[in-house]
């Protein structure tokens, strides 16, 4: 069954949830479906007569027999006791759960469904890419990087990506994630089947900006081309809304040249002391006597103000924008407008 943008429907007699619901869909940067919203069978019924909706969503209280003989590309259940009777081979998920997880449920299936359909077609889309890296030592860059994306964020469709080989992020946000980017690239090495929506249903949010899971295994990075990444880069932009990737680029990414051309800017911080300038200096000094100068051109070097982030959590982060850095962010961006 061939896969593509299409309806997206909410089916649930609770009326404030069902708008709740579609609310937080709007605003998710990554759905890329047309969303609509019924509060009666009867009319869920009616429109299906000269529409075709690819997912629908309906509570458990609303499921009929009718509603199971829909020619529906994904019927799911919202249950609030357990599986649905009668339908086993629908899928059910409990319905007051935090709209996030239930998001990524319903996509997670959805990909599984899309395995069968037609590989992705990468195309380049208008797409900024935002690095942010230093061969120095920069305790705030990864930091920064938010920062920026954040800034980014207030006009654009943003998506974070740490190449750290350590990013710390489940850590510090004390969230825990089943599966990070190495299980979307390993998806997306299988011809990208179904990856548009197995991307959907690995993406998480902090404040504005939306962000993958970082890889936590640091020899994955080893078997990643640079190709290979820019390949990837390209199929999410194709396969997403996002205007802007911010990549948080680290330092054991095999090809870091590669990467670095790829980007429409690179953020370079450094430290305030005068090893950082030496070694600024002789990083810029390598790229001037290579065959690197269009990362040259691109690059930008910043000096971020530091600040004591001695708070953890997902808040510490979201806080960013009115901190001393966040404004540091929003006037770099200023700039580059």
């Amino acid at each position: 069954m061939q896969r593509g943008n299409g309806i997206f429907a909410i089916c649930d007699t609770e009326t404030e949830y069902a708008f709740r619901f579609m609310e937080f869909l709007s605003h998710r940067k990554n759905i890329m479906f047309e969303i609509r919203v019924f509060t009666t069978v009867e009319k869920l019924l009616d429109f299906t007569k000269e529409n075709r909706i690819e997912i629908l969503l309906i509570s458990e209280r609303s499921m009929r027999d009718e509603v199971a003989c829909l020619p529906v590309g994904k019927l799911i259940i919202l249950t609030e006791t357990g599986r649905t009777p009668g339908y086993p081979d629908c899928l059910n998920i409990y319905k007051y759960q935090a709209s996030d997880l239930v998001v990524r449920e319903i996509m997670e299936s959805y990909g599984q469904d899309a395995k069968a359909g037609q590989p992705l077609s990468v195309r380049r889309r208008n797409l900024q890419v935002c690095g942010v890296y230093s061969p120095v030592p920069c305790p705030q860059k990864t930091l920064l990087a938010l920062a920026l994306a954040m800034e980014l964020a207030k006009t654009k469709r943003v998506l974070y990506l740490n190449l750290e080989s350590f990013s710390g992020f489940e850590q510090f946000t004390g969230d825990k994630y089943d599966r990070n980017l190495s299980d979307l690239i390993y998806l997306f090495r299988q011809s990208g089947k179904g990856f548009p929506h197995k991307l959907n249903s690995m993406i998480y949010s902090i404040g504005n900006v939306d962000y993958l899971p970082p890889i936590q295994t640091p020899s994955d990075f080893m078997e990643i081309t640079g190709e290979e990444w820019i390949r990837f880069f390209e199929a999410v932009g194709s396969a997403s809304s996002y205007d802007a990737l911010v990549l948080d680029i680290g330092n054991t990414i095999p090809d870091v040249m590669l990467l670095l051309a790829y980007c429409s800017r690179i953020y370079f911080p450094v430290g305030q002391d005068a090893f950082s300038e030496a070694r600024r200096k002789e990083f810029e000094m390598l790229l001037d006597g290579s065959d690197n100068g269009m990362i040259r051109e691109k690059l930008q070097t910043l000096s971020p103000p530091q600040i004591a982030c001695r708070e953890t959590g997902r808040r510490a982060i979201e806080k960013l924008p009115w901190t001393e850095l966040g404004k540091y962010a929003a006037a770099v961006c200023a700039a580059d407008a």
